[in-house]
């Protein structure tokens, strides 16, 4: 491993005997989810085995369940993904967000998902890998990807999780580009209000905003932020359906994009 630590040796080794030991974890890891997907043929029901995995590494069923689709998923379904892991090439969690992403789509897709993956694994962070597998995702399965996110959306809520110490969680599961824009017109006000007050964080300045425009007893609420996406001339057109990209989010299909070129409240530039 190269490391930026050239007037600083010691760091250096430390920080590579770090990374050495980081490679044998990831291809344990490898080891380790074969193990459990032979466990899930030979050990009875799917509940059972989950019960079992549970039991044996002291984790909640939520976990082991997990553990054991994304174990199952990786050696029946996706073998570069695997081979990328048993290599030491990226860990677990990162091989899970492959496994997750295409846990919804036929064999058939998943492997094409895989094999264009396969060289796009290493040195990324799981945020990265996420957004190509939904791009692939989008690329190779766009009917398929445009039924789940109908399926998806009709699935939007609002939930409220009390925590400790006088605090809650206010938390909203929307349409990316619905969130992304609320996300970004709260952040310039804040950013606005804070130039005037810095007794107060930008998170800070972010959350009371929140707040004042939920609460407002007139019920109108400010002007819609710019997000950008980018999408190519042909796809805009419909006369294909290559992912575009919502800033900050990542890809999303064509017809969304459509959806809100259509708004008249959008605002188009090249």
């Amino acid at each position: 491993m190269t490391t930026s630590f050239a007037f600083n040796p010691k760091a250096a080794r430390l920080l590579d005997a770090a990374y050495d030991e980081e490679l044998v974890l990831r291809r344990a890891q490898g080891r380790q989810v074969r193990a459990i997907a032979g466990f899930a043929v030979v050990g009875g029901s799917r509940r059972s085995v989950t019960e079992e995995v549970a039991l044996a590494f002291s984790v909640s069923r939520n976990q082991a369940h997990l553990l054991v689709e994304t174990s199952c998923a990786l050696v029946r379904r996706l073998p570069n993904t695997l081979a990328a892991l048993e290599n030491g090439d990226i860990d677990l969690y990162k091989a899970s967000k492959v496994s997750q992403l295409t846990r919804e789509v036929s064999d058939e897709i998943a492997a094409q998902v895989d094999t264009w993956m396969a060289g796009r694994l290493a040195e990324r962070d799981p945020g990265a890998i996420r957004k190509s597998v939904d791009h692939a995702v989008q690329k190779f399965d766009p009917d398929g990807h445009r039924d789940r996110a109908v399926n998806k959306r009709a699935l939007r809520h609002i939930s409220l999780e009390h925590e400790d110490e006088t605090m809650s969680k206010l938390s909203g599961y929307l349409p990316a580009e619905v969130a992304s824009s609320i996300y970004t017109s709260l952040t310039h006000a804040a950013r606005t209000r804070r130039a005037n007050d810095k007794s107060r964080t930008l998170d800070q300045h972010r959350a009371d905003l929140f707040a004042e425009r939920l609460l407002a007893e007139d019920g109108h609420g400010k002007p819609r932020a710019h997000v950008h996406v980018y999408v190519d001339l042909l796809t805009l057109a419909g006369a294909r359906e290559d992912p575009a990209t919502l800033a900050g989010y990542g890809p999303i299909p064509g017809w969304l994009v459509r959806e809100i070129a259509a708004d008249p409240g959008s605002t188009w530039s090249r």
